[in-house]
C-alpha cells in the first residue's frame, strides 16, 4: 500500500538482541512509504553497530546518536529528524506484524489506535489490549472512559499521529516513567477524529527488568505517577468531548492505583517490619489521602475480593499486625481444607 510518508521513531538502548527483529518488522511493511528514524541513546553493547548494519543496507533508514539522555529525549530527537506526515513509535524491544501501519493509516484520523498483546521474554501471552469498537470516529462519539480502560492511552507505541497534531506536543523529559501516558494524552485532548483499530498488530515485550516501573512499589514511581496524572488531567481539562465524570474517572485511576500500594505493604512485599510501617506512615502523610478516603468505598468496591483485607486504622503497627493475622489465618484454612 502507497500513501502519505509514515516516520517511525525507535529509541534504541542497549538491546543489542532485540532491535534486528524490531527493524526487520517495520522493514516488512505491506504499506511501503516508510522511513524508519533509530535514536541510538548512548548505547553501550552492539545496539549502534546493529543500527548502523541496517542503515548502509536500506536508504529509507535514518540513524543519530547522543549521549544516554533517556527515553523522552531520544523520541523528541526523532520528532526533530521526522519528514513523515504521520508518526509512529516502537520500543526497540518490540514488534509489529506486516500489515500493521496498513491498518492504522487513514487520513481522516487525527489518531489512530490499534489492538495489541503483551508477551513475556520466552514468547508467552500474558495480556491483549483491545479497542472496544471499530471504525473511525469524532471524538465526542467515544466513550472515552470505555477507552482508557483498555490501557492503551498509556502508551504511545501502537499509534499514528498526524504529524500537524504534534506542533507544540513534546515528550517530558523530567520523566523517566508516564512520559508516554502524558504525551498520548496531551495528543488526545487536542485530536478531533480518532481510529479505532481492532487487529492486534503490535506485541509488546514485558519484563524489562531496567524500567523503573518494573521496579515494584515505590515511593518514587508513586510520586511520579501522581504527578503525571495531573499533568494529563490538565489536558483532558481542555478537551470539550470530555465531561466532569470523565475528568473524575481519570483522577480515580490514580487513586486505585495509591490502593495498590496499601495493599501491597500489608499482604505481599516481604520487607521488614520496620520497613513496611515506614512506607505506609509516607502513605498516609500524602495530600491526597484525604481525596483517598472521600472516594474509599467507592475504590474498594471495584475489586472487593482484593481491597476488602485492607484496614485502613491510620495506626500502620496495628494494621500490619492484623495483616499478618490474616495471612496466617488463610494459610492455616488453605493448609487444612
Amino acid at each position: 500500500m502507497q500513501g502519505e510518508l509514515i516516520s517511525i521513531i525507535i529509541p534504541v538502548y542497549n538491546s543489542e538482541e532485540t532491535v534486528g527483529r524490531c527493524i526487520d518488522s517495520v522493514l516488512k511493511q505491506t504499506y511501503n512509504n516508510i522511513e524508519i528514524i533509530l535514536i541510538d541513546d548512548g548505547s553501550v553493547d552492539r545496539s549502534k553497530i546493529i543500527c548502523k548494519e541496517y542503515q548502509n543496507k536500506n536508504k529509507n533508514i535514518k540513524l543519530f546518536s547522543q549521549k544516554n539522555l533517556g527515553v523522552a529525549s531520544a523520541r523528541n530527537a526523532g520528532l526533530k529528524l521526522s519528514n513523515g506526515k504521520y508518526i509512529g513509535f516502537i520500543d526497540s524491544d518490540d514488534i509489529i506484524k506486516p500489515d500493521f501501519l496498513e491498518c492504522l493509516y487513514d487520513v481522516n484520523a487525527d489518531i489512530s489506535i490499534g489492538s495489541c498483546v503483551d508477551i513475556w521474554e520466552n514468547g508467552i501471552e500474558a495480556k491483549k489490549s483491545e479497542v472496544y469498537k471499530v471504525g473511525v470516529y469524532k471524538k465526542q462519539d467515544i466513550n472515552f472512559q470505555k477507552l482508557y480502560q483498555t490501557g492503551l492511552l498509556g502508551t504511545c507505541w501502537g499509534k499514528l499521529f498526524k504529524k500537524e497534531l504534534l506542533k507544540g506536543v513534546k515528550f517530558n523529559e523530567n520523566f523517566e516513567v508516564c512520559e508516554d501516558t502524558i504525551f498520548v494524552n496531551q495528543c488526545y485532548a487536542k485530536a478531533k477524529t480518532v481510529k479505532l483499530v481492532k487487529e492486534i498488530g503490535y506485541y509488546y515485550q514485558i519484563g524489562n527488568s531496567k524500567s523503573l516501573n518494573n521496579k515494584g512499589y515505590t515511593i518514587e514511581l508513586l510520586n511520579i505517577h501522581e504527578k503525571a496524572n495531573k499533568i494529563c488531567i490538565d489536558y483532558l481539562s481542555e478537551d470539550n468531548s470530555l465531561d466532569k465524570q470523565d475528568l473524575e474517572f481519570r483522577r480515580m485511576n490514580f487513586l486505585e492505583y495509591y490502593a495498590n500500594y496499601f495493599y501491597f505493604i500489608l499482604f505481599i512485599s516481604k520487607d521488614s517490619l520496620v520497613e513496611r510501617k515506614r512506607f505506609l506512615k509516607y502513605l498516609y502523610k500524602q495530600e491526597y489521602y484525604q481525596e483517598f478516603q472521600i472516594k474509599i468505598n467507592e475504590i474498594l468496591s471495584k475489586e472487593s475480593e482484593k481491597y476488602k483485607k485492607i484496614i485502613l486504622l491510620k495506626k500502620p503497627l496495628l494494621e500490619l499486625i492484623l495483616a499478618d493475622i490474616q495471612k496466617v489465618l488463610r494459610y492455616i484454612r488453605k493448609k487444612y481444607k
